[in-house]
């Protein structure tokens, strides 16, 4: 909600150009932020075994933190500067913020502390909401409303994440010989590189009709597109949210191999996400287009259509988020990263084709039939990996 609430404060104060920005901000760096953070925190939090110290895990983060900031820098100079450069390196640097703490919530996670992870994600999405919109109000300055964020970011974590983190662990790292802690490093880089790829596919394979919408339209239709998706993103992050809190869960229950149990869970998860889901779908069909009136401004409420075309993307969309935890859950990490491989694939040629080939007469409906292509081809590929290994699976799966 506090995502929607940006890009709603940039587009009645700022313009859809500014929508855009922000939007290929996030599509730039989300993808080096997913390949970066090596999945990480599911990884520390489905860590039943303890097959490693937090300390690895911490380690490993602010090594792949610099590495990121690095990557982000990098794309703002192929960008050639200007204010969507700016703005792209403001984002990364909150996004490095951002990363830091999500390893502390995958820790917490993994010691039944979600309390403190959702104080921490409440406050800092309610602080950060405020600065930006101050920032907004006073100054229509999208950059200094950015780095504003990035202070309340920066103060969550060194104020509540790193104090909880340190609670928990005794001490931030735990003291090891340096020789081992190298080796042991290495080896978690290694078994995290199948899952890290599969995200990072998986953020670039999201952002990849936004790419092409940018290249024929322009930065202002991005906007106006990038606006209609978040209605959902919106409901999106609750879906992670839920998945996030009972993720543990499931993985204990498959290292114990309760399958009864994990079916249970996992059943519940995707009768919420159909159920959410089937509500959007209602909304837009019924008020579409004053929502985004109201929500945005009068330049976007003509693109009702688009908007239900996503209501109905959002079924897959969700259910196969629900699906992707479990997948973690069960550790088939390689799996996972074959299954964006494919979508990857048929992502682009649909965008290739259907986005930048103008085979239709508007394009951002065009760009929604490519999101819902991207969500049922990735729903189906982890259905078939989860229902097929069920029975052959075995606890700790393939790393």
């Amino acid at each position: 909600m506090s995502q929607w609430l940006l890009l709603m404060v940039t587009a009645k104060l700022g313009s859809a150009e500014m929508v855009g920005q922000l939007a290929l901000s996030f599509a730039i760096v989300a993808p080096i932020q997913a390949l970066t953070d090596l999945a990480l925190r599911p990884a520390l939090a489905t860590d039943a075994r303890r097959d490693f110290h937090f300390s690895d895990y911490l380690e490993l983060r602010m090594k792949m933190i610099v590495l990121a900031v690095i990557g982000v820098g990098a794309a703002a100079w192929w960008r050639g500067g200007g204010a969507t450069a700016s703005i792209m390196i403001a984002i990364g640097l909150q996004k490095a913020a951002e990363s830091a703490s999500d390893l502390f919530y995958g820790l917490f996670q993994r010691e039944d502390r979600l309390r403190w992870m959702g104080q921490s994600v409440v406050i800092r999405s309610v602080l950060s909401s405020a600065a930006f919109v101050g920032m907004m109000l006073a100054y229509r300055d999208l950059l200094g409303a950015c780095l504003a964020g990035l202070l309340v970011r920066a103060g969550m974590l060194l104020l509540h994440d790193l104090p909880r983190g340190a609670e928990l662990t005794g001490v931030v790292p735990e003291p090891r010989p340096r020789t081992v802690g190298q080796s042991r490093v290495a080896d978690l880089f290694r078994k995290s590189l199948p899952l890290a790829g599969g995200v990072a596919l998986m953020s670039f394979t999201v952002n990849l009709p936004r790419y092409f919408v940018e290249k024929r339209m322009g930065v202002a239709a991005l906007g106006i597109f990038a606006a209609l998706i978040y209605v959902f993103q919106a409901g999106a992050m609750l879906i992670d949210a839920v998945s996030q809190a009972t993720c543990a869960r499931l993985a204990q229950h498959h290292v114990r191999e309760e399958r009864k149990e994990f079916r249970a869970v996992l059943v519940k998860l995707l009768v919420l996400a159909a159920g959410m889901a089937g509500g959007g779908i209602a909304v837009a069909w019924m008020g579409g287009g004053p929502l985004l009136r109201v929500a945005y401004s009068a330049a976007f409420a003509g693109a009702a259509k688009p908007f239900l075309w996503l209501s109905i993307c959002a079924a897959p969309w969700y259910c196969s988020s629900v699906l992707g935890y479990a997948l973690m859950a069960r550790r088939r990490m390689s799996e996972f990263f074959y299954c964006q491989v494919a979508a990857l694939g048929v992502v682009f040629g649909g965008s290739y084709w259907m986005i930048a080939g103008g085979g239709g007469q508007d394009p951002l409906i065009d760009a929604c039939r490519v999101v819902f292509l991207m969500y049922f081809v990735q729903l189906a590929l982890y259905s078939v990996v989860l229902w097929q290994g069920a029975g052959a699976d075995q606890p700790g799966g393939a790393q």
